[in-house]
């Protein structure tokens, strides 16, 4: 882990964070979270707030360039090249592989932004919607992702990352 001030970095004990991964600026992080290797959280601006059970996989970006803070919720899943650059992102959300999301989007919970799709700067996401598709298409959802799944995907994380020297847990 990197950071330029560790003494406004931090992180709840229980929370996972492999050593490569980059966290810079005013950072607080939750309990139960895992941040992959080389994860970037990067507060340029604003201070970024994570909740809780969050998964940040390989080479996922979450980037505050706003002077206001980065609210992340509960229970997200941020896929591997996903990038984002908003300042509300709600809860049981899931930003998949290579997605973007835009500065100043506005996604409240149960939303998917689709494998390599791109949200408009200033959008806002009603609950259960889905971006997919190579023309950004939205549609809502008839019903949430069962969050049976991110659980089990925490728990199995957790298990099998703890038994690499190269991660450690990190208690700020």
């Amino acid at each position: 882990m990197s950071g330029s001030n560790n003494s406004q970095i931090q992180i709840n004990a229980s929370t996972l964070v492999c050593q490569d991964s980059i966290i810079e600026g005013k950072v607080t992080i939750g309990s139960g979270n895992i941040l992959h290797h080389r994860c970037r959280i990067i507060a340029r601006r604003g201070p970024i707030i994570i909740g809780d059970k969050n998964i940040f996989e390989e080479h996922s970006t979450i980037i505050n360039n706003g002077a206001e803070p980065m609210i992340i919720g509960n229970e997200n899943l941020f896929e591997t090249s996903s990038y984002v650059d908003t300042s509300n992102l709600g809860n049981q959300n899931i930003v998949e592989i290579k997605a973007t999301v835009q500065q100043n989007t506005k996604i409240t919970n149960n939303t998917i932004i689709g494998i390599g799709t791109t949200t408009l700067p200033d959008m806002e996401l009603e609950e259960l919607s889905v971006i997919y598709g190579e023309e950004n298409s939205l549609r809502k959802q008839f019903k949430p992702v069962s969050m049976v799944s991110h659980s089990r995907h925490l728990h199995y994380l957790k298990d099998n990352l703890n038994r690499y020297k190269h991660n450690r847990r990190q208690g700020h």
